[in-house]
Protein backbone atom coordinates (compact mmCIF):
# COMPACT_ATOMS: atom_id res chain seq x y z
CA UNK A 1 0.00 0.00 0.00
CA UNK A 2 2.99 1.92 0.94
CA UNK A 3 4.75 1.78 -2.67
CA UNK A 4 1.61 2.26 -4.29
CA UNK A 5 0.97 5.62 -3.05
CA UNK A 6 4.87 7.09 -2.97
CA UNK A 7 4.83 6.02 -7.57
CA UNK A 8 1.25 8.10 -7.10
CA UNK A 9 2.63 10.30 -5.22
CA UNK A 10 5.48 10.23 -7.98
CA UNK A 11 4.14 10.34 -10.77
CA UNK A 12 1.46 13.65 -9.69
CA UNK A 13 4.80 15.28 -9.27
CA UNK A 14 6.71 14.16 -12.03
CA UNK A 15 3.18 15.57 -13.96
CA UNK A 16 3.72 18.31 -12.85
CA UNK A 17 7.14 19.11 -13.03
CA UNK A 18 6.95 18.31 -16.72
CA UNK A 19 4.10 21.14 -16.58
CA UNK A 20 5.56 23.54 -15.40
CA UNK A 21 8.95 22.89 -17.94
CA UNK A 22 6.81 22.90 -20.57
CA UNK A 23 5.04 25.98 -19.33
CA UNK A 24 8.78 27.71 -18.70
CA UNK A 25 9.58 26.56 -22.03
CA UNK A 26 6.41 28.35 -24.00
CA UNK A 27 7.12 31.74 -21.97
CA UNK A 28 10.77 31.86 -22.80
CA UNK A 29 9.53 31.55 -26.61
CA UNK A 30 6.95 34.32 -26.10
CA UNK A 31 9.64 35.99 -23.45
CA UNK A 32 12.38 36.45 -26.16
CA UNK A 33 12.98 39.83 -27.44
CA UNK A 34 10.75 40.55 -30.71
CA UNK A 35 8.33 43.39 -30.35
CA UNK A 36 8.67 46.67 -32.38
CA UNK A 37 5.57 48.28 -31.71
CA UNK A 38 2.16 48.68 -33.15
CA UNK A 39 -1.01 50.65 -32.98
CA UNK A 40 -4.55 50.30 -33.69
CA UNK A 41 -7.35 52.06 -35.39
CA UNK A 42 -10.86 51.66 -37.22
CA UNK A 43 -13.45 52.49 -39.13
CA UNK A 44 -17.24 53.07 -38.35
CA UNK A 45 -19.32 51.16 -41.49
CA UNK A 46 -22.66 52.54 -40.00
CA UNK A 47 -24.44 51.33 -36.98
CA UNK A 48 -22.00 49.26 -34.73
CA UNK A 49 -20.72 47.44 -37.49
CA UNK A 50 -16.43 48.71 -37.74
CA UNK A 51 -13.38 47.78 -39.10
CA UNK A 52 -10.79 47.30 -36.96
CA UNK A 53 -6.86 47.60 -38.16
CA UNK A 54 -4.43 46.50 -36.05
CA UNK A 55 -0.47 46.74 -37.04
CA UNK A 56 2.45 45.08 -35.38
CA UNK A 57 5.78 45.19 -35.78
CA UNK A 58 8.37 42.84 -35.09
CA UNK A 59 12.27 41.99 -35.26
CA UNK A 60 12.57 39.98 -38.25
CA UNK A 61 16.15 38.65 -36.82
CA UNK A 62 14.99 37.62 -33.25
CA UNK A 63 14.27 34.52 -31.86
CA UNK A 64 11.62 35.57 -30.34
CA UNK A 65 7.88 34.19 -30.79
CA UNK A 66 6.03 34.79 -34.67
CA UNK A 67 3.02 36.50 -34.87
CA UNK A 68 -0.11 35.53 -33.75
CA UNK A 69 -1.88 32.88 -35.98
CA UNK A 70 -4.95 34.29 -34.48
CA UNK A 71 -4.69 37.67 -33.29
CA UNK A 72 -7.33 38.41 -30.03
CA UNK A 73 -8.91 41.17 -29.36
CA UNK A 74 -10.89 42.15 -26.45
CA UNK A 75 -13.59 44.33 -26.00
CA UNK A 76 -15.08 46.12 -22.83
CA UNK A 77 -17.81 48.89 -22.41
CA UNK A 78 -16.93 52.60 -21.18
CA UNK A 79 -17.63 50.68 -17.69
CA UNK A 80 -14.26 48.31 -18.37
CA UNK A 81 -16.81 45.29 -18.49
CA UNK A 82 -16.03 43.23 -21.11
CA UNK A 83 -18.83 42.60 -23.77
CA UNK A 84 -17.20 40.90 -26.60
CA UNK A 85 -13.73 38.83 -27.73
CA UNK A 86 -12.56 38.39 -31.39
CA UNK A 87 -9.57 36.57 -33.50
CA UNK A 88 -7.99 38.13 -36.55
CA UNK A 89 -6.14 35.53 -38.96
CA UNK A 90 -2.52 36.48 -39.47
CA UNK A 91 -2.71 38.08 -42.69
CA UNK A 92 1.18 37.38 -43.64
CA UNK A 93 4.00 40.22 -43.27
CA UNK A 94 6.55 42.66 -45.37
CA UNK A 95 9.91 43.54 -44.46
CA UNK A 96 10.36 47.29 -44.14
CA UNK A 97 12.66 49.02 -45.81
CA UNK A 98 15.52 50.93 -43.77
CA UNK A 99 15.62 54.46 -44.70
CA UNK A 100 17.70 57.19 -43.47
CA UNK A 101 17.60 60.80 -44.46
CA UNK A 102 21.53 60.67 -45.18
CA UNK A 103 22.70 58.25 -47.98
CA UNK A 104 26.41 58.88 -46.88
CA UNK A 105 25.51 56.60 -43.48
CA UNK A 106 26.25 52.99 -43.81
CA UNK A 107 23.59 50.88 -42.12
CA UNK A 108 24.59 47.58 -40.11
CA UNK A 109 23.48 44.54 -41.96
CA UNK A 110 21.90 42.84 -38.32
CA UNK A 111 18.73 46.02 -39.04
CA UNK A 112 15.44 44.07 -40.17
CA UNK A 113 11.63 45.00 -39.32
CA UNK A 114 8.36 43.58 -40.36
CA UNK A 115 5.26 44.92 -40.50
CA UNK A 116 1.88 42.76 -39.93
CA UNK A 117 -1.79 44.75 -41.10
CA UNK A 118 -4.77 42.74 -39.34
CA UNK A 119 -7.69 43.85 -40.57
CA UNK A 120 -11.60 41.91 -39.53
CA UNK A 121 -15.03 43.66 -39.80
CA UNK A 122 -17.36 43.11 -36.83
CA UNK A 123 -20.70 44.19 -35.43
CA UNK A 124 -20.29 44.88 -31.38
CA UNK A 125 -22.60 44.76 -29.06
CA UNK A 126 -24.88 48.17 -28.27
CA UNK A 127 -22.77 50.30 -25.63
CA UNK A 128 -24.20 53.57 -24.67
CA UNK A 129 -20.93 53.78 -22.79
CA UNK A 130 -18.98 52.98 -25.77
CA UNK A 131 -16.08 50.55 -26.66
CA UNK A 132 -12.37 50.49 -25.46
CA UNK A 133 -10.46 47.55 -27.99
CA UNK A 134 -7.57 46.36 -26.24
CA UNK A 135 -4.67 43.70 -27.33
CA UNK A 136 -2.06 42.57 -25.41
CA UNK A 137 1.32 40.66 -25.75
CA UNK A 138 4.48 40.42 -23.57
CA UNK A 139 7.61 41.07 -24.45
CA UNK A 140 10.13 43.99 -25.28
CA UNK A 141 13.04 42.26 -24.70
CA UNK A 142 16.32 42.96 -22.53
CA UNK A 143 18.47 45.25 -24.63
CA UNK A 144 15.75 48.01 -23.92
CA UNK A 145 17.67 51.48 -22.78
CA UNK A 146 15.19 53.39 -21.26
CA UNK A 147 12.79 51.16 -19.00
CA UNK A 148 13.39 49.48 -15.76
CA UNK A 149 13.24 45.42 -16.12
CA UNK A 150 12.13 45.47 -19.79
CA UNK A 151 12.22 42.28 -20.46
CA UNK A 152 9.00 41.88 -18.12
CA UNK A 153 7.66 44.91 -20.33
CA UNK A 154 5.25 44.06 -22.41
CA UNK A 155 2.67 45.91 -24.63
CA UNK A 156 -0.66 46.89 -24.60
CA UNK A 157 -2.60 48.55 -27.72
CA UNK A 158 -6.06 50.02 -26.80
CA UNK A 159 -8.24 52.00 -28.60
CA UNK A 160 -11.52 53.83 -27.88
CA UNK A 161 -14.76 54.50 -29.45
CA UNK A 162 -16.46 57.23 -27.91
CA UNK A 163 -20.31 56.41 -27.08
CA UNK A 164 -23.13 57.70 -29.55
CA UNK A 165 -24.00 60.47 -27.51
CA UNK A 166 -20.38 61.94 -28.02
CA UNK A 167 -20.13 61.16 -31.37
CA UNK A 168 -22.35 58.91 -33.62
CA UNK A 169 -20.36 56.32 -36.28
CA UNK A 170 -16.83 57.82 -35.46
CA UNK A 171 -14.05 56.78 -37.19
CA UNK A 172 -10.47 57.06 -35.37
CA UNK A 173 -7.40 59.14 -36.07
CA UNK A 174 -4.55 56.87 -37.93
CA UNK A 175 -0.77 57.57 -38.26
CA UNK A 176 0.65 58.07 -41.45
CA UNK A 177 4.24 57.46 -41.46
CA UNK A 178 6.09 54.40 -39.40
CA UNK A 179 8.68 56.14 -38.11
CA UNK A 180 12.45 55.61 -39.37
CA UNK A 181 14.23 52.47 -37.82
CA UNK A 182 17.22 53.82 -37.26
CA UNK A 183 19.03 56.83 -35.68
CA UNK A 184 21.82 58.47 -35.53
CA UNK A 185 23.43 59.94 -32.48
CA UNK A 186 24.26 63.27 -31.85
CA UNK A 187 22.38 63.61 -35.43
CA UNK A 188 19.11 65.81 -35.54
CA UNK A 189 16.22 64.09 -37.42
CA UNK A 190 12.78 65.61 -38.30
CA UNK A 191 10.21 63.00 -39.04
CA UNK A 192 6.56 63.41 -40.11
CA UNK A 193 4.76 61.39 -37.18
CA UNK A 194 1.19 62.90 -38.33
CA UNK A 195 -2.14 61.73 -38.64
CA UNK A 196 -5.34 61.91 -40.49
CA UNK A 197 -8.84 61.59 -39.14
CA UNK A 198 -11.46 60.61 -42.01
CA UNK A 199 -13.94 62.53 -40.01
CA UNK A 200 -11.85 65.52 -40.61
CA UNK A 201 -12.14 66.10 -36.52
CA UNK A 202 -9.60 68.35 -35.13
CA UNK A 203 -5.74 66.92 -33.88
CA UNK A 204 -3.34 67.47 -31.28
CA UNK A 205 -0.35 65.76 -30.80
CA UNK A 206 1.73 64.80 -28.14
CA UNK A 207 4.43 62.54 -26.49
CA UNK A 208 3.04 59.78 -24.54
CA UNK A 209 3.50 56.62 -22.07
CA UNK A 210 3.02 53.04 -24.23
CA UNK A 211 0.90 51.16 -21.81
CA UNK A 212 2.84 47.58 -20.44
CA UNK A 213 1.16 44.31 -21.44
CA UNK A 214 2.28 41.13 -21.04
CA UNK A 215 4.72 39.03 -18.67
CA UNK A 216 7.16 36.36 -18.78
CA UNK A 217 4.56 34.59 -16.81
CA UNK A 218 1.03 35.65 -18.71
CA UNK A 219 2.91 36.21 -22.16
CA UNK A 220 -0.32 36.50 -24.49
CA UNK A 221 -3.51 37.62 -22.39
CA UNK A 222 -6.49 36.38 -23.81
CA UNK A 223 -8.59 37.53 -22.70
CA UNK A 224 -6.77 41.02 -22.23
CA UNK A 225 -7.30 42.72 -18.81
CA UNK A 226 -9.68 45.53 -18.28
CA UNK A 227 -8.75 49.05 -18.83
CA UNK A 228 -7.44 51.43 -17.46
CA UNK A 229 -3.65 50.17 -18.24
CA UNK A 230 -0.71 51.31 -16.44
CA UNK A 231 1.80 52.88 -18.47
CA UNK A 232 5.29 51.57 -18.73
CA UNK A 233 7.82 51.90 -15.77
CA UNK A 234 10.51 54.13 -16.83
CA UNK A 235 14.71 53.78 -16.03
CA UNK A 236 16.23 56.71 -13.38
CA UNK A 237 15.62 59.97 -15.12
CA UNK A 238 13.20 59.09 -17.75
CA UNK A 239 9.74 60.04 -18.90
CA UNK A 240 7.45 59.93 -21.68
CA UNK A 241 8.47 63.78 -22.70
CA UNK A 242 12.53 62.82 -22.25
CA UNK A 243 12.37 59.50 -23.77
CA UNK A 244 15.84 59.67 -24.60
CA UNK A 245 17.39 61.03 -21.58
CA UNK A 246 20.55 62.36 -23.44
CA UNK A 247 19.35 64.05 -25.86
CA UNK A 248 16.54 65.81 -27.04
CA UNK A 249 12.57 64.42 -28.49
CA UNK A 250 9.47 66.85 -29.05
CA UNK A 251 6.70 66.65 -31.56
CA UNK A 252 4.72 69.44 -32.44
CA UNK A 253 1.16 69.40 -31.38
CA UNK A 254 -0.48 71.41 -34.15
CA UNK A 255 1.77 69.10 -36.88
CA UNK A 256 2.68 66.43 -35.78
CA UNK A 257 6.17 67.01 -37.43
CA UNK A 258 8.91 65.48 -35.10
CA UNK A 259 12.42 66.45 -34.15
CA UNK A 260 14.50 63.97 -32.56
CA UNK A 261 18.08 64.72 -31.48
CA UNK A 262 19.21 61.31 -29.51
CA UNK A 263 22.40 61.43 -27.48
CA UNK A 264 23.72 58.40 -27.07
CA UNK A 265 23.45 54.97 -28.51
CA UNK A 266 20.40 52.40 -27.46
CA UNK A 267 17.29 50.72 -28.14
CA UNK A 268 14.73 53.49 -26.92
CA UNK A 269 10.98 53.10 -26.01
CA UNK A 270 8.83 55.82 -27.02
CA UNK A 271 4.59 56.63 -27.09
CA UNK A 272 2.79 59.09 -29.31
CA UNK A 273 -0.80 59.75 -29.12
CA UNK A 274 -2.86 61.87 -31.51
CA UNK A 275 -6.10 63.09 -29.21
CA UNK A 276 -8.85 63.97 -31.71
CA UNK A 277 -11.23 66.58 -30.70
CA UNK A 278 -14.99 67.41 -32.26
CA UNK A 279 -16.92 70.55 -31.44
CA UNK A 280 -13.69 71.35 -28.94
CA UNK A 281 -14.44 68.09 -27.03
CA UNK A 282 -12.49 65.35 -26.43
CA UNK A 283 -13.72 61.77 -28.25
CA UNK A 284 -10.73 59.68 -28.71
CA UNK A 285 -7.12 59.47 -28.30
CA UNK A 286 -4.56 56.73 -31.32
CA UNK A 287 -1.62 55.69 -29.15
CA UNK A 288 1.33 54.34 -30.83
CA UNK A 289 4.16 52.31 -29.47
CA UNK A 290 7.17 51.73 -30.96
CA UNK A 291 11.20 51.44 -30.69
CA UNK A 292 13.71 53.80 -31.72
CA UNK A 293 17.01 51.96 -32.64
CA UNK A 294 19.95 54.56 -31.97
CA UNK A 295 23.48 53.84 -33.47
CA UNK A 296 27.12 55.42 -33.52
CA UNK A 297 26.46 55.81 -37.22
CA UNK A 298 29.59 56.07 -39.37
CA UNK A 299 29.43 58.86 -41.88
CA UNK A 300 31.29 58.73 -44.65
CA UNK A 301 31.18 62.51 -46.10
CA UNK A 302 29.97 65.80 -44.29
CA UNK A 303 29.66 69.37 -45.64
CA UNK A 304 31.02 72.08 -43.55
CA UNK A 305 31.67 76.09 -44.44
CA UNK A 306 33.97 77.55 -41.69
CA UNK A 307 31.80 80.21 -40.28
CA UNK A 308 33.20 83.38 -40.69
CA UNK A 309 34.08 84.46 -36.97
CA UNK A 310 35.90 81.18 -37.16
CA UNK A 311 37.84 82.17 -40.09
CA UNK A 312 42.13 82.43 -39.58
CA UNK A 313 41.92 85.93 -41.15
CA UNK A 314 38.79 86.84 -39.95
CA UNK A 315 39.78 90.27 -37.84
CA UNK A 316 36.31 92.29 -38.52
CA UNK A 317 33.64 92.84 -40.56
CA UNK A 318 35.12 95.43 -42.11
CA UNK A 319 38.50 94.34 -43.83
CA UNK A 320 36.61 94.88 -47.38
CA UNK A 321 34.59 92.72 -49.78
CA UNK A 322 37.11 90.07 -50.35
CA UNK A 323 36.89 86.64 -47.96
CA UNK A 324 39.11 83.89 -48.14
CA UNK A 325 36.80 80.69 -47.12
CA UNK A 326 37.59 77.70 -45.60
CA UNK A 327 36.13 73.94 -45.63
CA UNK A 328 36.32 71.54 -42.95
CA UNK A 329 34.40 69.25 -45.16
CA UNK A 330 35.32 65.36 -45.09
CA UNK A 331 34.72 62.36 -47.53
CA UNK A 332 34.54 64.31 -51.00
CA UNK A 333 36.23 64.85 -54.21
CA UNK A 334 33.91 67.72 -55.58
CA UNK A 335 32.66 70.57 -54.55
CA UNK A 336 30.51 73.39 -55.52
CA UNK A 337 30.17 76.79 -54.19
CA UNK A 338 27.46 79.13 -54.34
CA UNK A 339 28.17 82.70 -52.70
CA UNK A 340 24.36 84.15 -52.92
CA UNK A 341 24.69 87.07 -54.74
CA UNK A 342 21.34 87.88 -56.27
CA UNK A 343 20.20 88.12 -59.41
CA UNK A 344 23.31 86.21 -60.71
CA UNK A 345 24.38 82.40 -61.56
CA UNK A 346 27.94 83.48 -61.59
CA UNK A 347 28.43 83.50 -58.13
CA UNK A 348 29.98 79.82 -58.30
CA UNK A 349 33.27 78.00 -57.58
CA UNK A 350 34.58 74.03 -58.20
CA UNK A 351 37.83 75.11 -55.80
CA UNK A 352 38.18 73.38 -52.20
CA UNK A 353 38.62 76.72 -50.86
CA UNK A 354 37.92 79.60 -53.21
CA UNK A 355 38.67 83.34 -52.78
CA UNK A 356 35.61 85.56 -53.81
CA UNK A 357 34.86 89.21 -53.79
CA UNK A 358 31.44 90.33 -53.30
CA UNK A 359 30.01 92.70 -55.63
CA UNK A 360 29.12 94.97 -52.67
CA UNK A 361 28.34 95.35 -48.72
CA UNK A 362 26.08 93.16 -47.25
CA UNK A 363 24.91 89.94 -46.04
CA UNK A 364 25.09 86.59 -48.24
CA UNK A 365 24.07 82.83 -47.63
CA UNK A 366 26.73 81.23 -48.92
CA UNK A 367 26.27 77.13 -49.63
CA UNK A 368 29.10 74.64 -50.27
CA UNK A 369 27.49 71.03 -51.50
CA UNK A 370 29.82 68.04 -51.54
CA UNK A 371 29.74 65.69 -54.12
CA UNK A 372 27.49 67.13 -56.48
CA UNK A 373 24.58 64.72 -57.97
CA UNK A 374 26.07 62.09 -56.16
CA UNK A 375 24.05 59.79 -54.15
CA UNK A 376 26.06 60.63 -51.52
CA UNK A 377 25.85 64.33 -51.01
CA UNK A 378 26.33 67.16 -48.66
CA UNK A 379 25.52 70.43 -48.13
CA UNK A 380 26.13 73.03 -45.46
CA UNK A 381 25.17 76.84 -45.49
CA UNK A 382 26.96 79.86 -43.58
CA UNK A 383 25.77 83.58 -43.58
CA UNK A 384 28.57 85.96 -44.16
CA UNK A 385 28.43 89.62 -43.58
CA UNK A 386 30.93 91.90 -45.59
CA UNK A 387 31.36 95.76 -45.53
CA UNK A 388 33.86 98.23 -47.51
CA UNK A 389 37.34 98.52 -45.60
CA UNK A 390 38.22 101.12 -43.17
CA UNK A 391 40.78 103.50 -44.30
CA UNK A 392 43.20 103.77 -41.83
CA UNK A 393 42.09 107.68 -41.04
CA UNK A 394 38.87 106.58 -40.55
CA UNK A 395 40.02 104.32 -37.81
CA UNK A 396 41.76 107.23 -36.26
CA UNK A 397 38.57 108.99 -36.20
CA UNK A 398 36.61 106.10 -34.69
CA UNK A 399 34.06 105.82 -37.53
CA UNK A 400 31.91 102.43 -36.96
CA UNK A 401 31.71 99.76 -39.21
CA UNK A 402 28.15 97.81 -39.42
CA UNK A 403 26.18 95.50 -41.49
CA UNK A 404 23.37 97.67 -43.44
Amino acid sequence: MKDSLFFLNLEVVLKRLITIILTLALSAQLHASHIVGGDMYYDCLGGNTYQITIKLYRDCLSDGAAYDPLLPVTVFNGDNFQIEHFTIPFPGSTTLDVLLDNPCITLPSDICVEEAIYQKTVTLPASASGYILSYQRCCRGPAVTNLLDPGEQGLTLQIDIPPPALATCNSSARFLNYPPLVLCAGQELLFDHSAVDPDGDDLVYELCAPFSGGTSLFPAPDPASPPPYAPVVWAGGITADDPFGAGDLSIDPVTGMMTAFPGAPGLYAVGVCVKEYRGGVLISTSRRDFLFKVLNCEIELEAEVIPQLELTTFVSYCEGLEVEFENNSYGGDFYKWDFGVPGTDTDVSDEFEPTYTFPGPGTYDVMLVVNPGWPCTDTSIETFIVQNAIRSEERRVGKECRSR
